[in-house]
């Protein structure tokens, strides 16, 4: 779904979504859930 630029850098947005991820405890849990199936789709 993402373009091959953006796959080269994944680094940079990560630490961006991490940052409001620690301030809601309670969703962190489902959070890395939903991302982990997002960000594996690209990788394959």
């Amino acid at each position: 779904m993402f373009p091959s630029p953006e796959l080269n850098k994944p680094m940079f947005p990560l630490p961006e979504f991490r940052a409001p991820i620690p301030i809601w405890p309670v969703p962190v849990s489902p959070m890395p859930i939903l991302l982990l199936p997002v960000l594996a789709t690209p990788m394959l």
